[in-house]
């Protein structure tokens, strides 16, 4: 199953509204549709809601919601924009449209910044690897296994 990242905003100012990503959103999922459909899942899996009871709150069958969420090409069914703005309004699941914001407002800064947190988080690790792959006395040229 997979972690869903922590989102939080808080207001800076008075006309200014700062969004404070856990990274990946756009990286874990493929599309929005890919994360409506995940929150759905881990919501009926923690029994929090069932299937008829999301598709209730978006004013569709069980069997309408389903087919929408398979997003299959021969279906005509297909979860459109008023199904997302409703989804948006009932659920109260705010996760896709902050996958949309990180997905096409990401700065490059904003893509390389999380690139080196990510490397400082594996740091220590990769140090401890290559500490591993290092001879403790370099001048020591013993054999391992011959």
């Amino acid at each position: 199953m997979k972690r869903l990242p922590v989102v939080s905003a808080s207001a800076v100012e008075p006309a200014q509204l700062s969004l404070q990503f856990d990274p990946g959103l756009s990286e874990m999922y493929g599309s929005t549709l890919d994360v409506i459909r995940s929150s759905i899942e881990l919501d009926v899996a923690a029994q929090r809601t069932t299937m008829k009871g999301v598709a209730a709150d978006l004013d569709m069958s069980s069997s309408d919601l389903s087919r929408k969420l398979a997003n299959n090409p021969d279906d005509p069914r297909r979860f459109s924009l008023a199904d997302f703005d409703r989804y948006l309004s009932e659920r109260k699941d705010m996760r896709p449209l902050y996958y949309l914001i990180e997905k096409h407002l990401a700065s490059d800064q904003d893509v390389q910044a999380r690139a080196i947190q990510q490397v400082q988080a594996m740091a220590p690790q990769m140090l401890a690897l290559l500490a591993q792959l290092m001879p403790a006395d370099p001048k020591a040229t013993t054999k391992r296994g011959h």
